[in-house]
């Protein structure tokens, strides 16, 4: 295998490099897109859009420290490569004899994002919301659970936070062999998804400090939005709310596309700040 320095290298010199992400196909690359695809990642993903999104930040956090020791050598203030890599004056050139110095640091062996699956209809693909949703479709289906069970069985653990939230449902999904493999055709990972993310937007406008995703699911599940015998139950359910839900939003003046794009609610790491 050829050394990851070696790789973001080649990658600039087959497809050009500019200081900053332009995100259009065939355009030059950053630093930073240099390494996510190397390193087989979507560069406007976050790394919890991967299974192995830990493995991911751990070693993108210790290539950017490599990098930043070379900085610091050189007495360039700030010593952070991820903000230098990105003025407009940089070049190529500086960018390899960055990299070739912080070679000796940087782990021989790096990580192949594995991606989550996308369940349909899914919004905030990319980011920890989608992430989180994707998830627990995974996890109901390789459970074998309806998803009453499943969400009883989930969200009973306390408070928490997304992520810590995320990795409580990797470590569920561990028990179960080729769980990476599950294409779940479920609907309602997608639903809860745009429900949280219409919760966060509404309680934003009020003031209100945005709940946990897992407390939102466990307040639908004491509401008894997933005790449905059948799919077609509970979709039908969180289907109605999700009206009630954008026509408050069509009330306040908000567009409802505009919420979903909103940055707020791109949540995620995907620098390498």
């Amino acid at each position: 295998m050829a050394l990851f320095s070696d790789e973001v290298m080649a990658l600039l010199d087959a497809e050009g490099f500019t200081p900053r992400a332009l995100k259009e196909k065939g355009s030059p690359l950053s630093l930073f897109e240099a390494t996510r695809i190397t390193l087989s990642m979507e560069p406007s993903y976050a790394d919890v859009a991967y299974w192995n999104w830990q493995e991911l930040r751990s070693f993108t956090a210790a290539f950017h420290r490599a990098m930043n020791d070379v900085l610091v050598e050189q007495s360039v203030k700030p010593p952070n490569s991820a903000m230098w890599a990105i003025s407009d004056e940089r070049t190529v050139s500086e960018i390899r004899d960055l990299i070739r110095l912080a070679a000796t640091q940087i782990p021989e062996d790096y990580p192949s994002g594995r991606p989550r699956y996308q369940a349909p209809k899914m919004v905030n693909k990319g980011q920890v919301v989608g992430a989180i949703s994707n998830t627990l479709g995974t996890l109901q289906f390789v459970s074998g659970l309806d998803w009453g069970q499943l969400t009883t069985s989930v969200v009973g653990i306390g408070q928490m936070s997304n992520e810590t939230f995320l990795t409580h449902l990797d470590n569920r999904c561990g028990e179960f062999p080729d769980f990476m493999e599950i294409k779940t055709k479920s609907v309602i990972p997608g639903l809860v998804a745009r429900l949280y993310l219409l919760d966060i937007r509404l309680r934003y406008k009020d003031d209100e400090r945005p709940r946990p995703y897992a407390e939102f699911l466990n307040g639908l599940t004491q509401d008894g939005f997933f005790n449905g015998q059948t799919e077609q139950e509970n979709s039908d359910g969180l289907e109605h709310l999700l009206k009630q839900l954008e026509k408050m939003l069509r009330e306040s003046g908000k567009d409802q596309e505009e919420v979903l794009d909103d940055p707020l609610l791109q949540t995620g790491e995907t620098s390498w700040a």
